[in-house]
């Protein structure tokens, strides 16, 4: 069994075919589908690698190209995420549908981390090297006169 037939026997709609390559490691797998995921779409996407039984033998889901699961699951996607094709004849045959059947379609690409908070420390250097500035500007033009110092001992 699939982890998806796991997690959901009756099946759920699917809105969303994302085709990748088994090259690509699960983590960038992740970072281009979370960072690429259309706004507001929260029903089912087809991810071959969770939604059929890899660990049978499927040549014969297969026998038929325009009739297996991931053709059929691809007609009922409104939207086809690409992450990674690199040579795999099955993702190029899959967006070729993709485009003959005029989905849309979406290249993955991670979003940057932590965007907010690498401006953040670019603008509190930029602060931090320009008050410096300024104040050896300042000590230039008016300088300290030197203070004697007292002790009481």
């Amino acid at each position: 069994m699939s982890w998806a037939l796991l997690k959901h026997p009756d099946g759920v709609s699917c809105n969303i075919f994302v085709t990748h390559c088994w090259a690509e490691g699960i983590y960038e797998f992740l970072d281009r589908v979370e960072g690429s995921w259309p706004g507001g779409a929260d029903e089912g996407a087809y991810i071959c690698s969770l939604s059929n039984p890899q660990e049978q033998d499927i040549s014969s889901l297969l026998a038929s190209p325009s009739a297996s699961p991931f053709a059929l699951a691809l007609k009922s996607a409104s939207t086809v995420m690409i992450t990674s094709i690199y040579t795999r004849l099955w993702c190029v045959y899959e967006t070729f549908l993709a485009f003959t059947w005029q989905k849309e379609i979406r290249i993955a690409a991670a979003q940057p981390r932590g965007i907010w908070l690498c401006i953040l420390r670019v603008a509190a250097w930029f602060i931090a090297v320009m008050g410096g500035m300024l104040l050896l500007e300042l000590r230039q033009i008016a300088p300290v006169p030197c203070c004697p110092v007292t002790y009481f001992w």
